[in-house]
């Protein structure tokens, strides 16, 4: 007989300026891959355009098996043709013997020019890094 032990569904919306997506995850208990009990969870995104050049984003997970919210994120990226600079706080409310609950700040600076950049949701804030 089919048993189904697995399941993922994910919905989006995106346009300029903005993208909402949200999605389930349930995965039933599998001792081979070391996973004790099912797992039920629901996660959200948004990401918007605040102003040109400016992005803003939101994340959140939340596990029904446990009835707790498992993560939580803010972010802002600031980028030009000259620079790209993101900066996001991260909250995980997670814990067991080997995971111990965490807050982290992120701070990242790429340069425009170097490398191989891919492009990043919204518009650019327009500046010459030249003159």
């Amino acid at each position: 007989s089919l048993t189904i032990s697995r399941n993922e569904l994910r919905l989006g919306w995106f346009r300029p300026g903005l993208q909402v997506s949200a999605g389930y995850l349930w995965l039933d208990a599998d001792e081979n891959e070391n996973r004790a009990q099912d797992v039920s969870e629901l996660t959200m995104a948004g990401g918007w355009q605040v102003a040109r050049g400016w992005w803003a984003t939101t994340e959140t997970r939340y596990d029904f098996t446990a009835d707790r919210a498992q993560k939580a994120q803010m972010g802002l990226e600031y980028r030009n043709e000259c620079v790209t600079v993101e900066m996001s706080v991260e909250r995980r409310f997670t814990s067991s013997e080997e995971v111990r609950p965490d807050t982290r700040f992120d701070l990242g600076i790429r340069l425009g020019g170097f490398g191989q950049q891919k492009p990043g949701p919204g518009t650019v804030a327009r500046r010459a890094c030249l003159r």
